[in-house]
């Protein structure tokens, strides 16, 4: 292909990682000082870790002040908690933090409100969303928090604790109790557990100083203050990264926050921290108060329940109001007696208190949730209250505190416990309120009556009983106030009652595509309502001030499809052009000049689709389908036309009646009944005669026979050579002649299926079985004249491989030629079988072949009958009739003594090796050589040229009903087939209809391109517009591999980028296009799930035609199957199908490098004991035959005789049935049944503590020298294993990048015979600094060889002399040639001048001389700069048999490696690098050389994870990245081992931590989930695509020829787009609320002056629809260039010319900077600044924006304004949507994640107070708060449908209306506070860059790595682009606003070239 593949330059791996060389400049000055540095190391910064805090910065400050220094050095970087930090798998959360970030300073105001039951909402609402998300997480207390607690001041939040503590035990969920993270405790459960990360604050705790002590004084207070900080260094201790709890948000299905790596663990710090922590801990554990006697207190609350429940009202009580009635009970008895002894007016006070406390019990117990918000008095606003009544509370809290300890230790049976709603301050606060105000006046004498409290009986009773419980004495009521009347402000305020919502005003906009959505959405039972519409008559006239004043017009249309098929032209067209332009300047261009311009771009073409031949050669595609040859003329030819097929619903329908009325009988004769329709025929074989037939036979008999006597000829030619084995006496030389002669010397594989050799050559199987008995016989006659069973030790694994080899041809002989074998045949294979011990498989061999020939036998008897009735017959006949009979007779007794070949008498024992279970050595050692399950017929309807497999044949035949199919099956399995048999149908029945193909990357796309080039050439076409393939991505187009803009629309094959085939699909422009499609493959569609996967959804929502979906690596391929069948059947195509193949083709074994040696790794060595016992095993953890049979012995050797157990030895399982066993007997039945026994132990205890322990110790034992291991030593806990060679002790390290260690490494698998490899890195730095270590490593060695030392100097330089003289010799041979050849060419010529004869002169002219024909001989170079094989890892075979080809492609590469000398060095080596900054020719040349067999090594990035075909043995992973997680793990793996090359894959784990290695083993492949986000710009999109459309259909417009696609069918396909997101939600109507969306979205475009009320687009519609991938900033860019903001802002700039921060680029960067590429920032952000330069440094406020001045106040008021039109927006729509379902169900009663259920109504009872009377239920019905939008949880907080910030929207509302962070689409909100007021810097990145223009300070001042860094380079620059491309039809090119970007623009593309053109001094 060519460079526009690229995604980066190809050297920018060389600077991106610069620290600012003297040489990277842009202006003359930019160089002053940048090698300057402060002192010291950089500081800790994102994933690229700047340096390290030395101990001398921090020695001499305090603990607190260390660990305080060292947090703010940090800029933690945002990640995805599931797939990126492992979530699905176990991970703590810390509880104590989690409480503390959501009660404070969140959205719950705790502090005043006190509502237990709304925090406990909040925090299930955050823990079930991380559970929907598929996390998995165990909640971590802390004691050691009550003293944290005390210390901030705030008790009731340990009071909280305690409760919620007990809620999660009584509801079961995962938690556990430590007494404080420097505890042996907390270190054991870390240990055990191995958590994925620590979810915990980070924020320093908000304890206050002590107003006698300094600031910062107090050492203790300072210690609190950084204990979460504390806990964070503690856990990087373990190597468990921390994620932030205070920054979690939720994007769809991601769980976002941020992150620190273990990789910033402070030794020196985390030291002194648990010196100092430990001693406060244990000093506060020390002065803890006398507890309360546990049982006891279970003994009184089991009697409390039992007298609370018998009492009148029992049955109505809840277990919710058990245990919070008897603390209360408790609490006021006490306080009771305590206020006997009390002054006044404390005494009042505590009976008032008391009363007060039993009166919101009543009321909670009482009323239904959704009855208990109301509005209230600010907590604040009553100062008397929150002096007197909060200080009297405390004791309350203490008592709660008290009980629910000894509930937490100890639970009384019988009793439900549920603390959730412990307390409800805003309703006790509401009750002091009404009682006071009610009843503090000289009217009411100071009492509160009961007739003002207005009781129903029931209620009065349950309060009287409650009262007389507490030890009352008096009467409830009245409630006496005079002793507290003269108290000071004690008046209560007064409060505002919220204004209930009013039903949304939306504009009535009269679209055709606006109604047809509604209509689907109603046909569905979706109704729009809830809202007003507005009928107006004319659009608003407030245009955008730009088109009014600024002289800009609006465009008709913006055709991005067009400007993203732009290609900038090549370096040689440039040229070209150029030249021609001069010419044209000059006087024209004449004829000849156009022709060599023709000529010129022909030749192009041709080294293009050179290259692309020779790309697609080294593929290796084949003949897999039979070659295009189109038949027009063919009765399916019209099949595949637009108008015939796909078909539209309606017809479909119509169909199906036609079907019905057809299959009715009565139907046949009802007038105007459609006949029955013909089904066709199948070709039927023509009848033929007897005779025929007979002659027929004879002649296929004759012919047969041939072939056999043929056969019988090569046989005899064979036989010399298979006798040769017999005399064989050396074991590695049996071994290879043996291979040689039956698979070839040529093989790939040492698979004997088929015989490769022999059935290359003999086509008759009775002659090529007799040949495989030779061989056989000659190799036990080799090994019997070697007596190899007695031969030593070091023999054993050579005979054992040799044994296996005889093992599987007798296996192949047997399933090859078991119909051809006679006795004689198979007596030979018995024996063979039983001289190595393989008894039963003997036995089973002989019953196949019985059963075979005995069925041979009756097939033959049959023909016998059927002669006997043929009476017509000649006496030829006749006689042969006669020898029939006495040949059946002869058969019958055959029969009778077919038991005779049944070797009963074991022959002599060759080798003893086997053992007594055969079958345990096949599980051992024929593993890889186990039959697979395969198609063993060829297609019955031929239409691939393979044998499929049932499963693959299943897609065929879904394929040929077009249907559409989700395909999930394991990497080399077979998959990609089929997409590529939807193209051959497409092909072969049209030269209209279009195939697309799907690919996730640019070099997926430039090898799919290849292989349908090299698969489907064949096809021609009558039309010279035609193509076969073609392919479109960004800025890159091409048709058969070679480049022409926009030809890619005329190919009928066309493979793209998801984004390009969502602009295709929705593009007006292309809707005839979209109008052909006819298949869409999408490769890899896992996809969807990633981060940019809403691409994906577009176009799987908008496809119109069937499709296929790809992928390895789907978890929940029935919920994806799912939704793409709804989304289906909304566009009325078939049913989506599911295909699920499990089975790889190759296992694959893994392995740990480890001290210098492969060391096997066991699966279950990867297992821990307690996640196992809670979630089982993976899912997907597949064990090898070996794996196995290990686990068996081991096992074993612990459980001793258990029956369970000894039921799975090999020998019993399968010796009573199986012979050979095959891949599927060992890989289902087996294994399946001994994970269950497996998992049986674990939970009976069998295997569980110690003996699971020492079973995993065992495991890691490497077999072969088992007896040389030391096992660690063992103890109780699992992770007690100590020793170097522990497995489980293993850490991460960096020595896998020196070159010494990667050569030992490479050398090691390469005498293991496990290369090719792939090394894969996620950093592509390292991988290049990989390749050029290794491959220098092997160019020094090289170098040693000869020059290490002056012997191998001397031996070197006589080498070397010798070379010269040889070459002088050859040189002066071929001189003295040259001379005679001239010679005698001067002779000739004489001759013939002279007259002589011709003849004769020619004769005279001939050379006798061979030496005239020599070639000029080359001058010898230095030895040291060949490549010795010694030092190189190319292969010499493959060099050999691909010479020519290899070299054409080294020369290739030559050029493209020009700039990179030391990877040309290696690729000369056989090692290369792969990552997607290279250019597209570097790619392409590794790849071809890899497929070619050269290179043996490649260090790649993910590159080589999807689909790119580059077959290895082995997979090494190393490096620690937070990419590689477990879907990427699987793709990666999934390349060793591919079908057709390898036996067996390899996996290996260099330098990774046991701890990584355990989650990508042993964890569940994560579920396939959506991201909710519905765009306002698809919307605006879809508008403007179906107004450009009817323009097109109506008046031509568009340059249009008619579009022959139909509303119906745009509007079909485009409709799920907004009714059915690719999202799961257990209790959202999504469908509901997507149609609401768009409804509200269209009121949103018309507000915004983007859509007329009569559905037409207008304004900057063009405009955002242009930069459909920047929202909000198209919307917000577009609202400042319209109202003229932007523009007097950079007007009124004055600008420095020596002050970098005045200049207009800059002050541009810093608005885009507020609302493009936002990068959130964490909270709290780090205050050191430790930068490694003085100069060139970013804005002030870095790495946050800097607010806005004064200057940016109309700058600012744009985005705020923007936000609150945006949160205004998202407010209406949730009201809507929640209104749709006014009455709640029950599930919006209970707890997100614990399910429990508070009340949903009143009981029969009804009320507890007259709502309609006076007294407080007239009260609390004026004051009730009445939502329909929020959750009844977050409505008892007082809040109703105005919500106040982001994070308040996505968790207070109704849990049927799903809201996360992708529904705002704000710019700069902030998350807590209100978004209308305020707006949140963000990351400074882009501001930063344009002051410093110095792309790697991103990664030291921003924390961004240096792939993100240039990603977001490129994207601004696109971003500036699109804005140009747009702008240049909206206005002139001499616009200021223009110019300005044009400046923009130019500054980016500079920084953009200093980055790709520095280079590395190292590497030079």
């Amino acid at each position: 292909m060519a460079d526009e593949f690229d995604d980066m330059p190809d050297d920018l791996d060389d600077n991106i990682g610069s620290d600012g060389d003297g040489d990277d400049k842009i202006d003359d000055d930019d160089d002053d000082d940048d090698e300057e540095e402060d002192e010291g190391d950089g500081p800790l910064l994102g994933k690229t870790k700047i340096g390290h805090l030395s101990q001398k910065e921090v020695e001499e400050k305090s603990v607190s002040d260390q660990i305080a220094y060292w947090h703010d050095t940090l800029l933690p970087i945002e990640v995805d908690l599931i797939t990126e930090l492992d979530g699905q798998n176990l991970f703590f959360i810390h509880a104590e933090s989690l409480i503390y970030d959501t009660a404070i300073g969140g959205t719950i105001d705790f502090d005043s409100d006190m509502q237990f039951l709304r925090l406990t909402f909040a925090i299930e609402q955050a823990l079930s969303r991380i559970k929907g998300a598929s996390g998995t997480f165990r909640l971590v207390f802390f004691d050691c928090c009550k003293s944290l607690f005390s210390a901030m001041q705030r008790d009731v939040l340990w009071t909280y604790r305690q409760a919620f503590l007990l809620h999660c035990k009584t509801s079961g969920v995962d938690c556990v109790v430590l007494p404080h993270w420097y505890s042996q405790e907390f270190e054991d459960h870390m240990k055990q557990w191995r958590p994925a990360f620590m979810l915990q604050s980070n924020r320093p705790a908000e304890v206050p100083e002590d107003e006698e002590e300094e600031v910062g004084g107090d050492e203790e207070t300072q210690l609190w203050k950084a204990c979460f900080q504390s806990l964070s260094m503690r856990c990087l201790r373990f190597e468990t990264p921390i994620a932030q709890q205070r920054d979690l948000i939720f994007r769809g299905n991601r769980v976002m926050t941020f992150s620190v790596d273990p990789e910033f663990h402070v030794p020196f710090i985390d030291n002194n921290a648990c010196a100092k922590y430990k001693l406060l801990f244990e000093a506060e554990d020390e002065e803890e108060e006398e507890a309360l006697d546990a049982s006891t207190v279970c003994k009184e609350l089991k009697e409390f329940a039992d007298k609370l429940k018998s009492g009148p009202g029992g049955e109505y009580i809840d277990d919710i109001a058990i245990l919070r009635s008897f603390i209360t009970v408790r609490f006021a008895k006490a306080t009771l007696a305590q206020a006997e002894t009390a002054d006044e007016p404390g005494a009042s006070l505590m009976r008032l208190l008391v009363k007060v406390l039993l009166l919101h019990e009543l009321l909670l117990r009482l009323l239904p949730l959704n009855k208990r918000g109301v509005y209230t008095y600010a907590f604040e606003d009553w100062m008397w209250y929150a002096d007197s009544v909060m200080s009297g509370l405390d004791n309350y809290f203490s008592t709660c505190s008290q009980v629910l300890t000894c509930l937490c230790s100890e639970t009384p049976e019988g009793v439900a416990l549920e603390p959730s709603d412990l307390f409800d301050g805003r309703t006790y606060r509401y009750l002091f309120h009404f009682i006071f105000d009610k009843g503090l006046s000289k009217k009411t004498q100071f009492e509160f009556t009961q007739e003002k409290f207005d009781l129903e009986e029931f209620a009065q009773k349950d309060l009287d009983a409650l009262w007389e419980m507490a030890g009352g004495k008096d009467d409830f009521f009245p409630i006496d106030l005079k002793a507290l009347s003269s108290m000071p402000d004690i008046k209560p305020p007064n409060f505002e009652r919220g204004a209930a919502r009013k039903e949304p005003q939306l504009v009535s906009v009269q679209s055709d595509f606006i109604q047809g959505l509604e209509q689907q959405a109603a046909e569905s039972g979706i109704e729009l309502k809830h809202m007003q519409l507005l009928e107006v008559e004319e659009d608003p006239s407030d245009e955008p001030e730009v088109f009014t004043t600024g002289g800009w017009r609006v465009p008709p249309y913006l055709d991005s499809l067009a400007l993203q098929e732009h290609m900038e032209m090549s370096g040689a067209e440039q040229k070209m052009i150029a030249k021609f332009q001069a010419k044209t300047w000059n006087g024209g261009i004449n004829e000849r000049d156009a022709a060599y311009l023709h000529k010129f771009r022909m030749k192009q073409k041709q080294l293009m689709l050179r290259k692309l031949q020779s790309y697609a050669d080294s593929l290796g595609a084949g003949n897999l389908f039979n070659p295009i040859i189109p038949d027009r003329k063919s009765e399916h030819w019209d099949d595949w036309k637009p108008e015939k097929w796909p078909k539209t619903g309606q017809q479909q329908e119509s169909d199906k009646e036609d079907e019905e009325e057809a299959a009715d009988p009565k139907a046949k004769g009802k007038k105007g009944a459609p006949a029955p329709k013909k089904k066709p025929e199948a070709n039927k074989a023509p009848k033929v005669s007897a005779k025929m037939k007979e002659l027929q036979e004879k002649n296929a008999a004759e012919k047969e026979q041939a072939q056999i006597d043929k056969d019988t000829n090569k046989l005899k030619i064979w036989e010399p050579k298979i006798e040769e084995l017999a005399t064989c006496n050396k074991l590695a030389k049996l071994e290879k002649d043996l291979l040689d002669t039956v698979l070839g010397l040529q093989r790939v594989t040492e698979s004997f299926v088929g015989f490769p050799a022999i059935g290359a050559v003999f086509e008759t199987p009775v002659v090529a079985s007799k040949l495989v008995l030779k061989a056989i016989k000659s190799v036990l006659k080799a090994m019997k004249s070697m007596s190899v069973d007695q031969m030593g030790p070091e023999h054993q694994p050579a005979i054992r491989k040799l044994v296996c080899y005889v093992f599987c041809m007798v296996q192949e002989a047997m399933n090859s030629y078991k119909k051809f074998l006679d006795g004689k045949g198979i007596k030979l294979l018995q024996e063979t079988l039983l001289a190595f011990n393989f008894k039963r498989t003997s036995q089973v061999m002989f019953a196949t072949w019985k059963e075979v020939q005995v069925s041979l036998q009756e097939d033959g008897k049959k023909d016998d009958k059927k002669d006997k009735k043929d009476k017509k017959d000649k006496k030829e006949k006749d006689k042969k009739d006669k020898k029939d009979k006495k040949d059946s007779k002869e058969g019958k007794e055959d029969d009778d003594d077919l038991d005779s070949y049944l070797v009963t008498k074991a022959p002599e024992l060759l080798w003893n090796g086997v053992g007594e279970d055969e079958f345990a050595f096949q599980l051992k050692f024929l593993g890889p050589h186990m039959a697979r399950s395969v198609g063993n017929a060829p297609d019955p309807l031929k239409r691939v040229l393979f044998k499929p497999d049932k499963w693959q044949r299943d897609l065929l035949d879904i394929v040929d009903a077009r249907r559409s199919a989700v395909i999930s099956a394991p990497t080399a399995s077979g998959k990609t087939f089929i997409g590529y048999y939807c193209m051959e149908q497409v092909l072969r029945y049209s030269d209209d209809g279009i195939c697309v193909y799907v690919a996730p990357s640019k070099a997926l796309v430039n090898q799919v391109s290849a292989e349908i080039y090299a698969r489907f050439n064949s096809k021609t076409y009558e039309r010279t517009t035609n193509s076969l393939n073609g392919v479109f991505i960004k800025e890159f187009n091409t048709v058969g591999g070679f480049r022409e803009q926009g030809g890619w629309k005329d190919c009928q094959i066309a493979i793209m980028e998801p984004r390009m085939l969502e602009l295709a699909l929705l593009s007006p422009s292309m809707q005839n296009w979209v109008h052909r499609l006819r298949w869409i493959i999408f490769d890899e569609v896992h996809c969807i799930g990633d981060q940019e996967g809403t691409v994906w959804e577009h176009c799987i929502q908008a496809c119109p035609c069937p499709f296929l979906a790809l992928s390895a690596t789907i978890a929940n391929p029935s919920d994806f199957q799912g939704w793409l069948q709804r989304v289906s059947k909304a566009k009325a195509l078939k049913n989506v199908e599911l295909i699920v193949h499990s089975e790889r083709w190759n296992d694959l074994y893994k392995y740990v490098y480890r001290s210098g040696a492969l060391r096997p790794l066991h699966p279950f060595c990867c297992l821990t004991e307690d996640i196992v016992k809670k979630n089982g095993l993976p899912m997907d953890l597949t064990l090898t035959p070996v794996d196995l049979a290990r686990l068996f012995e081991e096992v074993k050797a612990i459980v001793g005789d258990e029956p369970r157990w000894e039921a799975l030895r090999p020998s019993v399982y399968f010796g009573k049935t199986h012979g050979f066993l095959t891949k599927r007997d060992v890989q289902t039945a087996y294994q399946k049944d001994m994970k269950k026994v497996f998992m049986d132990f674990l939970y009976e205890g069998i295997l569980s503590g110690q003996k699971l322990v020492q079973l995993k110790n065992s495991l890691q034992m490497d077999p072969d020298h088992k007896a040389e291991f030391k096992p660690p030593a063992r103890t109780d806990t699992e992770e007690a294993a100590e020793g170097e060679d522990s497995l489980l002790n293993m850490e991460r390290g960096t020595g896998y990048q020196n070159g010494k260690k990667l050569l030992s490494v490479c050398r090691d698998l390469d005498k293991a015979n496990c290369l090719p490899a792939i090394i894969f890195n996620f950093d592509r730095i390292e991988c290049v600094r990989m390749c050029t270590n290794l491959a220098t490593e092997l160019k020094d060695l090289q170098f040693d060889k000869y020059y290490g030392d002056e012997e191998k100097q001397k031996k070197t330089k006589q080498l070397m002399e010798k070379r010269w003289a040889d070459y002088e010799a050859a040189k002066k041979r071929y001189d003295n040639a040259q001379k005679a050849k001239e010679s005698k060419n001067q002779e000739a010529k004489a001759s013939r001048k002279a007259g002589e004869d011709k003849k004769g002169g020619d004769k005279s002219a001939k050379s006798t001389n061979v030496d005239e024909y020599l070639e000029h001989p080359a001058e010898p170079g230095d030895i040291a700069d060949e490549i010795d094989e010694e030092f190189s890892f190319h292969s010499p075979q493959a060099y050999g048999r691909n010479y020519t080809y290899i070299s054409d492609i080294m020369e290739d590469a030559k050029k493209a490696f020009a700039k990179a000398p030391a990877l040309y060095e290696g690729l000369r080596r056989g090692v290369a690098v792969h990552h997607e900054a290279m250019g597209a020719e570097m790619r392409k040349c590794v790849e071809m050389l890899f497929r070619a067999g050269f290179l043996k090594v490649v260090f790649a990035t993910h590159t080589l994870a999807l689909g790119i075909n580059m077959p290895c043995r082995t997979t090494v992973f190393c490096g620690h990245h937070l990419e590689l997680n477990g879907v990427i793990f699987r793709q990666m793996s999934g390349r060793a081992g591919r079908r057709g090359f390898d036996l067996l894959g390899q996996v290996v784990f260099l330098d990774m931590s046991f701890r990584k290695i355990t989650a990508l083993l042993a964890s569940d492949c994560p579920p396939l989930l959506g991201q909710f986000s519905l765009s306002s710009t698809l919307l605006l999109r879809s508008l403007l695509n179906w107004e450009v459309v009817r323009l097109m259909r109506d008046y031509g417009f568009h340059q249009s020829k008619g579009v022959h696609r139909s509303n119906a069918d745009i509007l079909r396909s485009q409709g799920p787009l907004f009714r059915f997101p690719f999202f799961q939600s257990s209790s959202a109507d999504l469908e509901t609320q997507a149609v609401f969306h768009s409804r509200f979205l269209v009121n949103f475009l018309y507000q915004e002056c983007l859509v007329a009320r009569d559905g037409g687009t207008k304004g900057f519609a063009n405009f955002i629809c242009h930069l459909q991938e920047f929202e909000p900033a198209n919307f917000v860019l577009a609202k400042m260039l319209g109202n003229k903001s932007l523009e007097r802002y950079l007007e009124s700039q004055k600008v420095v010319v020596d002050n970098r921060s005045t200049h207009l680029t800059v002050r541009l960067a810093g608005v885009l900077a507020w609302f493009f590429q936002q990068q959130r920032l964490p909270e709290p952000l780090p205050t050191s600044k430790r930068r490694t330069r003085r100069s060139r440094l970013p804005c002030p406020t870095s790495p946050a924006l800097p607010d806005f001045d004064d200057s940016m106040d109309e700058i600012k008021g744009e985005i705020l304004g923007w936000n609150s039109e945006v949160f205004s927006h998202v407010q209406e729509l949730t009201w809507s949507t929640a209104s749709c379902r006014k009455k709640m169900h029950e599930n919006e009663f209970a707890l997100p994640l614990t399910g429990k259920v508070f009340k949903t109504e009143f009981d029969e009872r009804q009320g507890p107070i007259d709502m309609e009377g006076g007294g407080l239920g007239k009260n609390l019905k004026k004051n009730q708060v009445r939502s329909r939008a929020r959750s009844p949880f977050a409505t008892i907080s007082g809040s109703d449908d105005k919500f106040s910030s982001l994070q308040d929207l996505a968790t207070s509302a109704r849990s049927l209306v799903h809201m996360d962070m992708n529904s705002f689409f704000t710019t700069a909100a902030p998350i807590y506070n209100n978004p209308e007021e305020e707006a949140q810097p963000t990351n400074s990145w882009l501001l930063d860059l344009m002051l410093h223009r110095n792309l790697p300070f991103l990664t030291e001042d921003n924390g961004i790595t240096p792939p993100a860094a240039f990603k977001l380079l490129e994207q601004t620059r696109e971003f500036v682009e699109k804005v140009l491309e747009a702008l240049q039809l909206y206005t002139s090119d001499s616009d200021y606003i223009v110019e300005r970007f044009k400046d923009f623009k130019k500054e980016l593309d500079i920084i953009r070239e200093k980055a790709i053109s520095k280079k590395d001094k190292k590497k030079k």
